[in-house]
């Protein structure tokens, strides 16, 4: 099924630590506002037409029955995931913790937090494997990196492009250059870059990694960096023109 693209923007991050923009950028960038909490797996439901047939009755009884375990197992994940982002979307009242309208909310900031990394933390530990913990293994390396623990952040985005699939592995290796680049690991940035730049997805575009490449070279190449956007300022994509044109004005100065 289509999900939403992703609204990347484009700043200067510093070369040896996380600055305070950038830990806002992985947080709230539009994976966390937009993608990930409507996020839905394709449970494949179709008309079917069984016929029971000697001997194939057991093996088909079998099939179904993997089949309807694993739907209600992908809606499992999908609530447990659901239920993480109500929390993480939860008020502070500076009240007792309670439940108004259905909504969490939460006495103070570090009571949410830490409710917030438990709920997240059930779901990849509960759902090891999985997209929907590939998706709480991201979002706890955004709140590691919001937090300034770097070395965490980059462990789960690594975590969650080793296993999940490739859409989702994408988002994870685009959130890792970001971590990357965030605490001056250039070279490791470029790499992931240019392997996202090779295989696009539904989720990170071509265009999107070719940008932030382009920023990321721009001081040491910065003709190489331009030919790389040159040809997006063309684009149908509004977003990825006004980018592309932004950086090249950067670049140019």
């Amino acid at each position: 099924m289509p999900y939403g693209k992703l609204n990347v923007g484009f700043r200067h991050w510093g070369s040896s630590k996380l600055d305070k923009q950038h830990r806002k950028e992985l947080k709230r960038d539009a994976f966390t506002e937009e993608v990930v909490h409507t996020i839905e797996v394709v449970s494949g439901h179709k008309k079917q037409a069984m016929t029971y047939v000697g001997a194939g009755l057991a093996a088909l009884v079998i099939g179904v029955a993997i089949y309807f375990y694993r739907d209600n197992t992908s809606a499992t994940r999908q609530r447990d995931l659901q239920e993480a982002f109500q929390v993480k979307a939860a008020t502070i009242t500076g009240a007792p913790t309670s439940q108004a309208q259905g909504k969490l909310q939460y006495s103070t900031q570090d009571e949410k937090t830490k409710a917030e990394q438990k709920a997240f933390e059930n779901v990849v530990t509960k759902h090891s494997g999985t997209n929907e913990a590939a998706v709480g293994e991201m979002h706890l390396g955004m709140m590691a990196a919001d937090a300034g623990n770097m070395d965490l952040a980059i462990k789960y985005f690594q975590n969650a492009a080793s296993y999940s699939s490739a859409d989702y592995a994408s988002l994870a290796n685009y959130k890792l250059a970001q971590a990357y680049i965030g605490t001056g690991k250039e070279a490791d940035a470029e790499k992931v870059l240019r392997a996202l730049v090779d295989k696009p997805t539904s989720l990170v575009s071509k265009e999107e990694s070719l940008i932030m490449l382009a920023r990321l070279i721009s001081k040491t190449r910065k003709d190489e960096a331009k030919k790389l956007l040159e040809p997006l300022e063309k684009s149908k994509s509004e977003v990825i023109n006004k980018n592309a044109q932004m950086v090249l004005a950067e670049i140019s100065k």
